[in-house]
């Protein structure tokens, strides 16, 4: 394995360039893998590589860590991964646990109750989770007094994350972790890793333990160069201590047992940007340091990214009203911005914050790929009607109404199919040929005085009829 240290930019990203280019130097079509920790970072990457370099390639693969964990699933199972929950559904599981009283229940059940408590909890036991933690095996340390710290807290939380994880295994329930630790078994023997000529990983500065597992087999299986964003200062400055710890603790072993390491940046104190470095500046940096004046920190707690996105919305606010801000001197950063996009254009469109964000849509959102993939699968699903009329309503579905047949109007077919008693299943959609003369009538109020007629004319059923013969046919 091969490290290479340094800035993100410029230096990671021309020597990962550089490296490429090494790699394909007399051999075009030689498969290189890159994997990065975000798709942010993937974006990142064929920016840099497209746009910016100006560089096409053939055979060169950026993955992230979930999309290979995802193909070596595929690959041991010999079919596509399993689906995963969110954390939505398991939260909602540990709500269960909490309200029956299950094993470990008992000294958080108070959280049961409370906004948000089930889910600041969950994100505990994913701790734990992530973390390869063995709950037997921990309560058995846990009640041996093997633990620095007190276990008095520590015994019920791990008697809980015993109870949690056998509830889901019983429901069939996944998250990543069990994805990645599935992916491991796999990783050292993969015929799709080994068709690669070299593997690059490419600006993790932490990992979790089971990704860290499935990065060390890769290592020491493939030819494997390590992209790593860390300067060696001296005297060490805190910009880099985060990554450093790390380094230090799982890579570093990793290159005294061989592993050749290159610094991009020779150690020093100016090895840095001063500008970048600045941010982390104490006041006895300042000396050597650019000055940041005026800077005032807030810390606002929130239990999820709705809440983060609401709390930022209200600040946005504040500081264009009382403080004379304009909104285009105004930014909001995040780790990760996907999970928060929904929220994003809701709070901040109900505001009237104007925003441009980097966060970009699913394609399974776009209304011609929801239209697409109703249509894929209405036979899978039994023609479901809720399905058959969101099709029906999509503007990319194109109705081809046979010459003097009825303007579609797929409201009054929604209203012919629940009057119909239309679910599923072609038997039931041809309840519809009864009224394909007389239409559909039905009573809208019980009340003799107010009672009035809502109808589905005859020709509307035809058109829905004929639509759905074509569909099905």
């Amino acid at each position: 394995m091969e490290v290479i240290l340094g800035p993100f930019h410029p230096h990671l990203e021309d020597a990962l360039v550089e490296e490429i280019l090494r790699a394909k130097a007399g051999a075009p079509l030689a498969p290189i893998l890159i994997l990065v920790p975000s798709n942010s970072l993937r974006r990142r990457l064929k920016v840099l590589l497209a746009r910016e370099r100006g560089l096409s390639f053939l055979n060169l693969h950026i993955l992230t860590f979930y999309q290979l964990s995802a193909r070596l699933v595929e690959e041991r199972c010999g079919s596509a991964a399993p689906p995963l929950s969110d954390n939505a559904l398991l939260e909602e599981l540990l709500r269960q646990i909490l309200r029956l009283g299950l094993p470990g229940a008992a000294p958080f059940a108070a959280l049961e109750e409370k906004a948000g408590g089930p889910a600041a909890l969950w994100q505990t036991l994913r701790d734990l989770k992530d973390g390869a933690v063995d709950p037997a095996t921990a309560l058995e340390a846990a009640r041996g007094d093997l633990f620095e710290e007190s276990t008095d807290s520590v015994q019920p939380l791990l008697a809980l994350f015993e109870t949690f994880l056998s509830g889901t295994k019983n429901w069939g329930l996944r998250d990543y972790a069990d994805l990645d630790l599935m992916a491991l078994d796999q990783a050292p023997a993969s015929a799709y890793l080994k068709q690669f000529q070299r593997v690059f990983y490419y600006g993790f500065y932490d990992l979790t333990q089971v990704q860290l597992d499935i990065f060390q087999a890769v290592a020491r299986s493939y030819p494997t160069t390590l992209f790593f964003p860390l300067v060696h200062e001296k005297p060490k400055h805190r910009a880099w201590t985060f990554a450093e710890r790390f380094y230090e603790r799982y890579v570093h072993g990793m290159a005294a047992g061989g592993a050749r390491v290159r610094n991009l940046v020779a150690p020093g104190p100016v090895a840095a940007d001063a500008s970048l470095l600045s941010l982390f500046a104490a006041d006895k940096d300042r000396p050597r340091q650019a000055k940041i004046d005026g800077v005032r920190i807030k810390a606002w707690s929130c239990f999820s990214p709705r809440e983060e996105i609401d709390a930022a919305a209200k600040e946005i606010l504040r500081l264009v009203m009382e403080e004379g801000l304009s909104f285009d001197q105004i930014g909001v950063v995040g780790r990760a911005l996907e999970s928060h996009r929904p929220w994003i254009k809701e709070i901040f469109s109900r505001h009237a914050i104007p925003f441009v964000t980097s966060a970009e849509a699913p394609l399974g959102e776009h209304p011609l790929a929801k239209a697409a993939l109703l249509l894929a699968n209405l036979p899978l699903k039994g023609y479901l009607r809720s399905h058959v009329i969101d099709l029906c309503d999509s503007p990319f579905f194109n109705h081809a109404a046979s010459p003097g047949a009825a303007a579609p109007r797929p409201d009054l077919w929604d209203l012919a199919t629940r009057l119909a008693g239309v679910s599923k299943g072609i038997e039931e959609w041809r309840r519809l040929e009864k009224y394909l003369a007389r239409g559909i009538a039905a009573a809208e109020s019980d009340d003799e005085d107010e009672r009035r007629k809502i109808a589905v004319p005859a020709g509307q059923v035809r058109a829905l009829r004929d639509l759905f013969a074509a569909l099905s046919g």
